[in-house]
């Protein structure tokens, strides 16, 4: 029960290390984080996430596919990867994930967020669904 709390907190700062730039605290806080939740699948769209952020491209792929592996179903990791595609320009890439990741999306808001990408992706670059 104790280690459950302290990795829910563990992974509340890696979050916010994210978001405010921190990459490098954030990646240590993540090593601490995985000697305590070595099967958390979110593991993996968080590690992606900061190589994103770092622009680490190739890396991000490999780690978000790693996870994809593991667990094709979820929504972080499918739109994590999605993002990444349409930064590098993968528009038909970006596009599959994007669809997919709709499927598994609870948020309503979000939901339309991805129709939207979808629908401005497929008419800006001419692809077809």
């Amino acid at each position: 029960m104790q280690d459950n709390i302290i990795a829910v907190k563990l992974k509340e700062n890696i979050k916010r290390l994210i978001e405010i730039g921190q990459l490098e605290d954030a990646k240590k806080l993540i090593e601490s984080y995985k000697e305590i939740e070595p099967e958390d699948i979110e593991v993996y769209s968080i590690i992606g996430v900061v190589a994103i952020v770092e622009g680490k491209w190739k890396e991000a792929e490999e780690i978000l596919l790693v996870g994809l592996e593991r667990d094709s179903k979820n929504f972080d990791i499918l739109y994590n990867l999605a993002y990444l595609y349409e930064q590098t320009e993968e528009y038909r890439k970006a596009l599959q994930f994007y669809i997919k990741a709709e499927v598994y999306c609870t948020d309503p808001r979000l939901k339309d967020e991805i129709k939207t990408k979808v629908f401005n992706l497929s008419s800006n670059h001419g692809i077809k669904l």
